[in-house]
């Protein structure tokens, strides 16, 4: 009996020694796995590295550091724009990252770099990109560098793209009325600049169908055919940004709008839609734009992650005007009275109309003072 009691006292302490030996076995210790990923991507214009960290392990390092390598890339032939905040070297550029924005278990970040062809360089072939990560304690450096050939972009070139074909009419913004004939309006196209170099002035030819011509009034950069339908002007003081350059919402860095006022011939006939408008617009001279902080980080937002086809140019389009019917105005009978009514009546019309409105003032009279006569006889009853 007391042999058994000891056996069990003795598989109690021993169950109780191995649980606590098991409670007091620590955790498996964080682990910091830093490893990294490289990609290209072109849209004809730039190509992007897109370089991307993953936390493989588990815990979050208190800073991480980026090299970038580019030592075997020709500087004459690309010009490498790293992400915010990178120090330049001999060899290319290190960004230093605090735990912010290092990502954690799980996590990835994305950096960009942008290889940006100067102007006048030659193509290219490609040359090799090497990107290391490196953090403390990293316990696996097998998957910290990577090195990726990176083609170098194409010759730099202005790109420009004609929007479609707007009026405006009595100071609005947009209209989408015909031209009633002998009728104005102003016509106007957007420019934009989806190229990788600033364009300096626009030049642009535009011809009119036949029945419609340029108003000369304002046009004094233009220099118009003798009848009128062809305006060839230059807008020196337009300078258009690269579109990958361009961090506002309406674009007007990068872009431009071009007006011109027209006016429509008293004997077109009409409803009818008028063929043989052209419009082109090219660049008058172009020039390296500013690569600035506020130009990088716009360009590094901007910049392709995926393969896409170069932007096409679009600096010639056709387009029609449309005519509406024309106005009917009736002559006036009386030789002094008008269809308009924003002008002031005058002549013998105007005595008629005066009568007309002393007789509808005196019956407006007449009836108000029966009506009170009636509801005073009611209020006695």
């Amino acid at each position: 009996m007391t042999r058994r009691i000891l056996t069990r006292i003795a598989a109690i302490t021993l169950l109780a020694s191995g649980t606590v030996a098991f409670a007091a076995t620590p955790a498996l210790a964080a682990e910091v796995d830093l490893g990294l990923d490289v990609r290209t991507a072109t849209d004809g214009v730039v190509t992007t590295a897109v370089v991307t960290v993953t936390n493989h392990g588990t815990t979050k390092p208190g800073g991480m550091s980026l090299t970038l390598d580019t030592s075997a890339i020709d500087k004459s032939r690309a010009t490498v724009v790293a992400p915010q905040g990178c120090a330049a070297s001999d060899t290319g550029f290190t960004c230093a990252y605090p735990a912010l924005n290092v990502p954690g278990p799980g996590e990835s970040s994305v950096q960009k770099v942008v290889f940006w062809g100067p102007t006048g360089a030659a193509p290219a072939g490609s040359a090799d990109l090497r990107a290391t990560v490196t953090a403390a304690a990293d316990a696996d450096e097998t998957n910290n560098s990577r090195t990726v050939p990176v083609a170098m972009p194409p010759q730099r070139r202005p790109i420009l793209q004609i929007g479609e074909i707007d009026r405006a009419e009595d100071g609005k913004f947009f209209t989408d009325k015909p031209i009633p004939p002998g009728g104005k309006s102003v016509a106007f196209i957007d420019v934009i600049n989806r190229g990788a170099v600033s364009v300096t002035g626009v030049r642009s030819v535009a011809k009119l169908p036949e029945g419609v011509r340029f108003i000369t009034a304002g046009l004094d950069n233009c220099e118009l055919s003798a009848d009128k339908r062809t305006a060839t002007c230059v807008w020196d003081d337009n300078t258009l940004i690269p579109w990958l350059l361009d961090e506002t919402i309406d674009g007007f860095p990068s872009s431009t709008r071009l007006r011109l006022p027209v006016e429509v011939d008293k004997d077109v006939p009409g409803p009818a839609e008028l063929g043989g408008g052209e419009w082109t617009v090219s660049s008058v001279a172009t020039a390296d734009p500013e690569l600035d902080s506020s130009a990088r980080s716009t360009l590094g937002t901007k910049a392709p992650t995926q393969n896409s086809a170069a932007p096409e140019p679009l600096e010639h389009v056709e387009f029609t005007v449309p005519i509406g019917a024309a106005p009917t105005s009736a002559e006036p009978s009386d030789g002094g009275a008008s269809d308009d009514p924003s002008l002031p009546i005058t002549g013998p019309g105007a005595a008629t109309m005066a009568g007309t409105g002393a007789a509808l003032v005196g019956l407006g009279v007449f009836l108000l003072l029966a009506l009170r006569r009636r509801r005073a006889r009611i209020e006695i009853e």
